[in-house]
């Protein structure tokens, strides 16, 4: 009769219904049941294991991010901003020769991408950044243009806005059409 006496006031203080305290007792049962094996569940969530390969393939993500960073360095040049070669077995000579790129001084985008040569009817807006005397208004000018009508042949190019010989000329051993 105790229990049933207890159970009365508790729901007379609180102003709760039975159904009410008995889903509550069921919830702090369940609490308590929960932090009991926790607490001495030795392999469970207690302990963070750490794996070691998570950390590895995160860094070679972020390797990977920074070898192909398109944004400026102080004296405006795109690409790299760092003198670094991490001292790494999977590191590739051609990505050793990015990382190595010397930002100290201006070069000009010619030099930069020199040997790369750029397919206008797939170029990213970042490629077609890279080409010499192109910004981001005229890589998106290009890409706009082939949305509607895919190039040709390179010269197809001077028939965007703001293209003209010249800049033709700086950037025709650059860029082809496939």
């Amino acid at each position: 009769m105790k229990i049933k006496d207890f159970l009365t006031s508790i729901k007379t203080m609180t102003g709760t219904t039975g159904s009410e305290l008995t889903i509550a007792g069921i919830l702090l049962l369940g609490l308590i049941f929960g932090s009991m094996i926790k607490a001495f569940d030795k392999d469970s969530y207690n302990e963070t294991k750490i794996n070691p390969e998570v950390f590895r393939i995160l860094d070679s993500l972020a390797e990977n991010a920074r070898l192909t960073y398109n944004g400026t360095d102080a004296a405006n040049n795109p690409g790299l901003t760092e003198n670094i070669v991490p001292n790494d077995s999977t590191i590739t000579e051609s990505d050793s020769a990015k990382m190595s790129m010397a930002v100290s001084k201006k070069t000009s985008k010619a030099d930069r991408i020199k040997g790369i040569i750029i397919d206008l009817n797939k170029a990213s807006k970042a490629e077609l950044v890279k080409l010499p005397n192109v910004g981001e208004k005229t890589a998106v000018a290009i890409i706009e243009f082939r949305k509607n009508q895919p190039f040709r042949n390179i010269s197809d190019i001077k028939k965007i806005k703001g293209i003209g010989e010249k800049k033709f000329e700086s950037m025709k051993e650059f860029i082809e059409v496939r």
